[in-house]
């Protein structure tokens, strides 16, 4: 699989984060195994809390479960659609890893310009976010289409204005029925009185 973490890509992200790396610190020693679908990765915390791939048999601390449909909705909606991830173990290091994941950040402009120069480093990440913002626009678009399509033109799909009209009318038909019954009611007992 493409784009899978390394420790040294990792410990890149964290150098250019002193408060991450001080954060993990606090956690050496400790395992952390990240799931990607079948695709596994273990990585031992270091003294300095920098990250080394593990390969020991222990148990982990904390495992981070993120299927593939998580990973693809992660990379169209962004860092939000993470926090659907399964995370188990250690609370303390999972808040931790949680905490470095929504705050850090990776200036890969920085790092292009020291290949191909900071004008063309700044170019390329333009063109990479006008990209990405036309991707977001493109699945917003197909998304409102579709959802136009199955209510409007094929009404396959009920609109939730119309689910909670019929919801409003089963709520007032209930209440006449049972306004219709005590009234029933009354009248019974009024005609056995007479």
């Amino acid at each position: 699989m493409l784009g899978l973490p390394s420790a040294a890509s990792l410990n890149h992200l964290l150098q250019g984060a002193p408060w991450a790396l001080e954060r993990l610190a606090g956690h050496a020693g400790k395992i952390v195994a990240m799931k990607f679908g079948p695709v596994a990765l273990r990585f031992t915390i270091e003294a300095g809390g920098k990250l080394s791939t593990d390969k020991s048999e222990s148990r982990a601390d904390v495992t981070i479960d993120i299927p593939p449909p998580l990973l693809i909705r992660a990379m169209t909606q962004g860092r939000t659609a993470l926090n659907d991830a399964a995370i188990s173990g250690d609370p303390a290091l999972a808040q931790t890893l949680a905490f470095i994941a929504q705050h850090l950040h990776w200036d890969y402009e920085e790092d292009l310009s020291k290949v191909v120069g900071d004008i063309a480093a700044h170019r390329i990440g333009s063109t990479a976010r006008d990209i990405g913002n036309w991707a977001n626009d493109s699945v917003a678009s197909y998304l409102q289409m579709s959802k136009d399509f199955w209510t409007e033109e094929r009404p396959t799909v009920a609109k939730s204005q119309d689910v909670a009209a019929f919801v409003a009318s089963v709520d007032e038909l209930r209440d006449a029925v049972a306004r219709l019954e005590k009234r029933i009611e009354l009248m019974g007992k009024n005609a056995r009185r007479s």
